[in-house]
């Protein structure tokens, strides 16, 4: 049963006129908020594959975020990831990324009536006079990687109540490739299992495979960037359970990180606590476990001209630190070269399959099509050199912001590592 289904035949009930405190406790235990951000909350039923985003009009009109543009965002990256997969552009890949399924879009003024009383008065509200998105939901980590992650990290003091806590359930963990852990904030008691940050030393030390990860975020972005043509503004990749949505398997693929666990990042924790974290490891690698790709409400269109680059350039350092960074250090200059190297490549790839289909289009129009409206702005020649040129734009954009902060020898490195990329693209 969907959803909407569910609503309309729970409305339809003469018996939900009033719900006393017991019915409002079970009405709860069915219907609560797993979530927040600066669109909205997000709610579900207990054990319903499906998500409600209910949109905050007063945040919105600050953030100017809204539910109407992640849908359409959501369902142009879906379709993308569809069409690249149709044109094989992607057989080569050695990771997988699901998108969730994105179901259907309500604005205020064309939806139901009458949930309040069945959810009662908080579930109401989330309810109330709203837009309203309904997806997929990432099926959360499970309670074995829970507890791994309190025995590995949680303070002892308040492991026993994260672990009772209904919110943190909703476990899902924020892959960072950008960024290692600055201090020990979830050593200081506000420790969480929704949304754990895992940050890159951390998952050196889980024996994690980082440079798998930093391969199909690269195909991910290459994907929206030429196939989408968007800018990625805002997008989350998190660690859940495999979908058992026959949908969302179908705009997937494969994520199976190795089984290397050997790395350690040198941390001083105690014997216990390395059990935890080598337990956890091995956990995290099974096969059970996706990367997911989230959020699409700042998503925006872009050209595909220099323009259109900078955008890109732009939205890819305020998305957090997901993505990896240029770097003349170890482990963080691997990864980014995995991550350059894999985007180059698959960006020339989706590339020339869009330019290949354009032809046969063109050729099949004859002369009574023209081109199509939606033909590249710019030649395809030129098209070829714009991957290069949001690497290449990247790796001087962090230059710069690290100029300012007084890195001595970080720019003469880092031009030398910025090479490398008419090299790549000679080799792919």
């Amino acid at each position: 049963m969907t959803t909407t289904q569910m609503l309309h035949d729970a409305t339809n009930q003469s018996s939900t006129a009033v719900l006393d405190a017991s019915e409002t406790r079970r009405a709860y235990t069915i219907f609560q908020q797993i979530g927040a951000g600066g669109c909205g909350s997000v709610w579900a039923w207990h054990d319903v594959h499906e998500v409600i985003k209910c949109q905050d009009a007063a945040a919105s009109s600050i953030t100017g975020r809204s539910l109407r543009n992640e849908y359409d965002m959501h369902l142009r990256v879906l379709k993308s990831l569809e069409k690249v997969m149709a044109a094989g552009v992607l057989d080569d890949a050695p990771n997988r990324i699901v998108v969730p399924g994105c179901y259907w879009y309500k604005d205020a003024d064309d939806r139901w009536s009458g949930g309040q009383e069945l959810l009662g008065r908080e579930g109401g509200k989330a309810l109330g006079n709203c837009d309203i998105l309904c997806s997929e939901r990432i099926r959360p980590l499970p309670q074995r990687i829970r507890g791994g992650l309190v025995g590995a990290f949680c303070p002892e003091e308040v492991g026993e109540r994260v672990m009772e806590s209904v919110g943190d359930q909703d476990c899902l963990v924020k892959v960072y490739l950008g960024q290692r852990s600055r201090d020990d904030s979830h050593e200081r008691g506000e420790f969480t299992c929704r949304d754990f940050p895992i940050y890159l030393d951390l998952m050196e030390e889980l024996g994690l495979d980082v440079h798998g990860y930093a391969s199909v975020m690269a195909d991910v972005l290459a994907m929206m960037h030429w196939s989408a043509r968007v800018d990625a503004a805002g997008v989350e990749f998190v660690l859940g359970m495999h979908s058992v949505s026959d949908e969302a398997a179908a705009s997937s693929w494969q994520c199976h990180p190795t089984e290397d666990s050997s790395a350690s990042s040198g941390r001083q924790i105690s014997t216990e606590k390395l059990h935890h974290v080598a337990e956890l490891g091995a956990l995290l690698r099974g096969e059970d476990i996706a990367m997911h790709l989230l959020d699409f409400d700042q998503v925006a269109t872009i050209p595909m001209t220099p323009q259109g680059v900078d955008l890109a350039v732009e939205a890819f350092f305020l998305n957090g630190a997901y993505y990896p960074r240029p770097s003349h250090k170890g482990l963080e200059r691997e990864v980014w070269t995995t991550f350059r190297e894999r985007y180059l490549h698959t960006s020339l790839r989706i590339v020339e399959a869009d330019h290949e289909a354009h032809t046969n289009l063109l050729a099949w129009l004859g002369p009574l099509g023209g081109k199509p409206a939606d033909l590249l702005a710019c030649g395809f020649d030129e098209r070829l050199g714009l991957p290069e040129m949001f690497v290449r734009k990247v790796e001087e954009g962090l230059y710069e912001r690290e100029a300012r902060r007084g890195l001595v020898g970080f720019g003469a490195t880092l031009s030398e590592h910025a090479g490398g990329v008419k090299e790549v693209l000679d080799a792919v």
